[in-house]
């Protein structure tokens, strides 16, 4: 088979239009990891001052924050059940079993 110029110039475009839409799905991604970062930031602050900052809230505003942290809570009697909304259900187990990493994955490498 010949490879005309034509055919050449055709696989030609065709790469570079691949490659231009491959490095702009990589800068989405980048920004989807800064992004991802700020609101891991943003949730861990919250999370170190949420007590401080309900306390001195008015109830419109502790009744916001309780809607942004919990879901589907239910009075059982007495007893209050609360199920908290992701990702604040993750941060509260990490708390609980002090351990921050999570599980060894197959791609496993070497320290040091």
């Amino acid at each position: 088979m010949r490879i005309t110029i034509d055919f050449y110039d055709r696989k030609f475009n065709q790469y570079k239009q691949r490659q231009e839409e491959i490095g702009l799905q990589l800068e989405e991604h980048t920004q989807g990891d800064k992004d991802y970062y700020v609101a891991s930031s943003t949730v861990a602050e919250l999370a170190s001052k949420a007590f401080e900052l309900f306390m001195r809230s008015e109830v419109a505003e502790k009744r916001q924050l309780l809607s942004f942290i919990l879901q589907n809570s239910q009075l059982d009697g007495k007893k209050l059940n609360l199920h908290l909304k992701q990702p604040f259900d993750a941060v509260l187990q990490c708390a609980k079993s002090q351990s921050w990493l999570r599980g060894a994955d197959s791609n496993r490498q070497p320290n040091g």
